[in-house]
């Protein structure tokens, strides 16, 4: 190839490759999962968000004037299509530091009720697990702790659990599944925050006997959750979602 044929290809590829501007006329994908109280599956974009968070996160979008559209995946997926960069964000999510290495964070969108347990009664009695334990006398207590594969529960519990091991068992699926496990007596307790354990209990009635939320002694103030973007979403268009929240004001329960 001649250099004046070189210099043709590369001036062609330069044409047809998309420009940021270009990219960000596409809608900005957002991804989340069916969460309640947080996430409710089957939401539409505008009206159809439902959810104690992902309503926050489509009003912040829609104030700052962001093209969005919602797209309903498991956990572990939407952690993936985030690492790999596209222009997208989750919805409702903690910033840990592992987190930062392949993604940005708006402002919060969300603080819940500290860590609470929920417990098998049954197992909680028989091994005499405290009322008001503290997360620590929950994780040497000999019970088994059930975790969602995908889930972090904040830098203060996470920590916890990794100094401490205790038994546990990793399932992957949804709260909902957690509750069942919890009830069957296949795993013995398990770390949500206050509102979702209420929900969960308040809706599952069949199950509810079975099962007893005890607040964590010393659980601090939850941590806020956040959108989380691909690297892809350029600063500017976070930028805009951040003054859309802090329009909002903070949303605590």
């Amino acid at each position: 190839m001649t250099p004046r044929q070189l210099l043709a290809w590369l001036l062609l590829l330069g044409c047809l490759a998309p420009t940021p501007a270009a990219a960000q006329e596409e809608p900005l994908a957002i991804y989340y999962f069916h969460r309640p109280p947080y996430y409710l599956g089957g939401s539409q974009p505008g009206e159809g968000c439902r959810g104690l968070v992902l309503e926050r996160a489509c009003r912040a979008l829609e104030a700052a004037g962001v093209p969005y559209t919602l797209v309903e995946m498991p956990v572990k997926r939407v952690l993936n299509q985030i690492r790999w960069g596209h222009y997208a964000c989750g919805v409702g999510w903690f910033k840990l530091a592992p987190r930062l290495a392949y993604a940005n964070f708006s402002l919060p969108l969300y603080q819940g009720l500290p860590l609470t347990l929920v417990v098998n009664k049954q197992r909680a009695a028989h091994l005499a697990l405290p009322a008001r334990p503290t997360l620590e006398q929950a994780l040497k207590s000999g019970l088994v702790l059930g975790t969602l594969e995908g889930y972090a529960y904040g830098h203060w519990a996470d920590a916890h659990i990794a100094r401490l091991r205790p038994p546990t068992m990793a399932i992957t699926g949804t709260p909902d599944n957690m509750l069942r496990m919890l009830a069957s007596g296949r795993c013995d307790f398990w770390l949500s925050s206050g509102e979702e354990a209420q929900w969960l209990l308040a809706h599952h009635a069949g199950l509810a006997p079975l099962l007893e939320i005890r607040p964590l002694a010393d659980a601090p103030p939850s941590e806020p959750r956040h959108l989380m973007c691909g690297k892809q979403v350029p600063a500017r268009v976070l930028q805009m979602v951040d003054q859309a929240l802090a329009g909002q004001g903070a949303f605590t329960r």
